[in-house]
């Protein structure tokens, strides 16, 4: 099988060849003149031994093939014509497209390494984003942490109830299964959340009697001056708002600005129920400690309509399942 295809390409070869030298008319005579005299020569050895050469058999030898292997062999050379150029224009394709593919080849290649170039860059971009973050994190709570020192040498009282509530709401916020981020400010805010009492003349913070009217005004005041403090501070813009927030309550009959419902953020809700609940459960200058119990039930009572009701019972099961107490 391989013999036969050997022969076959050897004479495609010859053929073409033969072709490009003389051209197909030349090529198309050389043929047949070639027909005739192997028809001639083939005539004459046959008839010589056989012993017979005549003169028709002379003439039929060679008119035959004059008449006949023309057209064939025109027929022949320029199929073998046609076939060699349909193959050159196969190669040139060929050529054409191989070298499309290496061209592209190539600029697949650059794109590549010039994209592995900016992935490796924006990567280099964000660590250097992301320890900035962790880095303005770090002084953030460094800051609040130095805000809450300055609260707690001015106000021991206060500090101690600030440090109790961050524990409370750190423990409803983890209940409820807040995401890490709105824990960390809700920590952080808690940590601060009195720090507009700072500038409430300690007179008022530690009154034994009711308050007066303009007194218990310059009270509710310090959500809105604790926000202002902190809102100067660089990316506590979540923790102000949250200290701003602490003191609304569900009905909207909270203050500083009345606000409702959704309204309020909801790290804002789990401080007010913190504070509340930690406030009743604490000694004030003006009154006993309540106690916890009774501090339970104020929130339970007004459940829903002072105090979100997804954070009070968080709270309550935080206390009855998770068995939490202040230390």
């Amino acid at each position: 099988m391989f013999g036969n295809s050997t022969v076959r390409i050897k004479i495609d070869i010859g053929l073409r060849n033969f072709l490009r030298r003389f051209g197909i008319l030349k090529a198309t005579l050389i043929a047949a003149l070639l027909s005739i005299f192997s028809s001639f020569v083939l005539y004459f050895c046959i008839g010589t031994i056989l012993g017979e050469i005549t003169p028709v058999g002379i003439l039929s030898s060679v008119i035959i093939p004059a008449c006949v292997a023309p057209p064939i062999a025109y027929s022949m050379l320029r199929l073998a014509q046609r076939l060699g150029l349909a193959e050159k224009e196969l190669l040139d394709a060929y050529n054409s497209l191989e070298l499309q593919v290496r061209l592209r080849t190539a600029e697949l290649v650059t794109a590549n390494r010039q994209l592995q170039e900016e992935i490796a860059t924006r990567t280099r971009t964000e660590q250097k984003l992301q320890k900035g973050v962790a880095r303005m994190k770090k002084n953030l709570e460094k800051t609040i942490d130095a805000i809450a020192a300055v609260t707690e040498i001015r106000d021991p009282f206060t500090a101690g109830h600030q440090k109790r509530v961050t524990t409370l709401a750190c423990a409803i916020a983890e209940e409820m299964a807040l995401p890490d981020e709105q824990r960390e400010w809700l920590r952080l805010a808690a940590i601060v959340h009195d720090i507009g009492k700072i500038n409430i003349p300690t007179e008022i913070l530690v009154k034994p009697t009711r308050l007066s009217e303009p007194e218990f005004n310059i009270i509710e005041a310090h959500p809105q001056i604790g926000h202002d403090i902190l809102q100067g501070i660089e990316f506590s813009q979540p923790v102000a708002k949250i200290v701003l927030q602490h003191h609304e309550l569900m009905d909207g009959t909270g203050y500083p600005q009345g606000l409702s419902g959704e309204e309020i953020v909801l790290e804002a809700r789990i401080l007010a129920v913190a504070d509340v609940i930690e406030a009743m459960a604490s000694h004030r200058p003006y009154r006993p400690a309540q106690g916890i119990g009774m501090a339970l039930e104020e929130i339970l009572h007004n459940k829903g309509e002072l105090y979100d009701s997804d954070v009070v019972d968080a709270c309550l099961r935080v206390f009855y399942e998770k068995d939490f107490a202040f230390e």
